[in-house]
């Protein structure tokens, strides 16, 4: 397994490693099918390495403006708005990183970091606990010429909550790893850096909101509240490794009880994208959330990095689907790229829904130097054919929107394994009319 570091490690228990489940289930028309699995897999988080105090400036909102017009341009500052902000441990207080750049560009990017859903994943410290904000490689590298949102303002959400920014201050009276209380408010830490932004920024002529891992989410939650907020004459949203691959039945409830967006600053968005009733209900998806988002902001390119066998992504659809005692408990390579292939098949309808597909496991490209190696053929590259950072690139300054993937064509029907390219959503393009 090719994991770089600040991927969930997956970890076999040494009992469990070659021990088998017999699960019996009987159909109505009384045939009996058994079938053996292998024991479900627990995996532990550990972070990516993040910068180390004194390595970037600090503002306190508290007791000053934090005006990005004062922020050196192309470092990072971290701004703690306080108030009602905080990480799931409140030890460590909620920031924002800022890397200040062209005034009328505007990256907003939600930070990954595991996630914690339930008591037991608290306590086991799936999710980041503190906020730190990352190293300046991938898209936040000031120095690559090839990075084309190198002279865009970033403003990067800091991941500490543990809820992919959904939950409006939900204290279901769980412990992190050291005994503290945890509470998940990702809404009340969004809304206020908003808060501030909307404060600093004038006039957009691009807008580009990005995410990876639980960010990927994040931003799809946040997608049509920020373009809402931050009128743009050309808009963008990067979502890097997580599609949304959910055990079945589960995500209704996580939405709506365990981190609800019901409620708080992302309800208002919620109805105007007509699923508030969904929500109540219980029925939401975050596929609901990105098909009504992408469907009101048509102009804009929604573009998926997706990795055909990523373990991390498998990794949490286990666990989750222990949590929720939801079959199957285990994915193999090959499921998990026929659900992630149903999910974009579900989402093909849409012309500005795009992906670029990538052989293997990793987990995560845009705040990595591989976001610059990668091809269709994997995260080192060499493959031939248009590399990721050029399909990025074409996005941004061509405004040419394009599925990717390396492999044959094939059927539904003749899916196998986990390298083919659905031949239903090859030689896909998308354009905004006008740009």
């Amino acid at each position: 397994m090719d994991l770089r570091i600040g991927s969930l490690l997956l970890l076999q228990l040494a009992a469990a490693a070659t021990a088998t489940t017999t699960v019996t289930r009987t159909r109505t028309t009384t045939v009996t099918e058994t079938t053996t699995v292998q024991a479900p897999r627990i995996f532990r988080f550990e972070p990516r390495p993040r910068m180390e105090e004194g390595g970037y400036k600090t503002c306190d909102l508290q007791r000053s403006e934090c005006s990005i017009a004062k922020m050196p341009r192309d470092e990072s500052t971290v701004v703690y708005p306080g108030g009602d902000t905080r990480c799931i441990s409140e030890k460590t207080a909620y920031g924002f990183q800022v890397i200040p750049g062209d005034g009328d560009k505007l990256l907003v990017f939600f930070q990954g970091g595991g996630a914690c859903w339930d008591a037991a994943s608290t306590k086991r410290s799936m999710c980041v606990e503190d906020a730190y904000p990352s190293y300046m490689t991938g898209l936040l590298d000031r120095a690559n010429a090839k990075n084309p949102y190198v002279n865009h303002t970033v403003v990067q959400l800091l991941y500490c909550s543990g809820d992919a920014f959904a939950a409006d201050a939900a204290d279901h009276g769980w412990t992190t790893a050291d005994g503290d209380r945890a509470v998940q408010s990702g809404q009340q830490n969004a809304d206020a850096t908003f808060a501030w932004l909307r404060g600093q920024v004038g006039a957009l002529s691009d807008l580009v909101i990005g995410g990876d891992s639980a960010g990927s989410l994040a931003a799809q939650a946040w997608g049509n509240a920020i373009f809402d907020m931050f009128p743009a004459a050309r808009k963008t949203a990067l979502l890097d490794s997580y599609l949304g691959v959910f055990p079945d039945g589960c995500q209704g409830n996580v939405l709506s009880e365990v981190w609800p967006m019901c409620t708080g600053p992302l309800a208002t968005s919620l109805a105007a994208l007509g699923l508030d009733r969904a929500c109540a209900a219980g029925n939401l998806t975050i596929q609901k959330v990105l098909a009504a988002t992408a469907t009101r902001h048509a102009d804009a390119p929604f573009a998926f990095i997706q990795s055909k066998a990523d373990a991390v992504q498998k990794g949490f659809f286990e666990s989750i689907a222990l949590s929720f005692k939801s079959w199957p408990f285990l994915l193999s390579d090959s499921k998990f790229y026929e659900r992630a292939n149903e999910i974009l098949l579900g989402l093909d309808a849409l012309p500005n829904v795009v992906h670029y597909a990538v052989d293997g496991d990793m987990h995560t490209f845009t705040e990595d130097g591989l976001v610059y190696e990668a091809d269709g053929t994997g995260p080192k590259g060499g493959g031939g054919g248009r590399t990721l950072i050029d399909w990025i690139a074409r996005i941004a300054v061509d405004r040419v929107a394009t599925t990717e993937c390396a492999g044959a064509l094939e059927d539904e029907p003749k899916w196998s394994g986990s390298t083919y390219c659905p031949r239903a959503l090859a030689n896909k393009t998308f354009s905004p009319t006008g740009v």
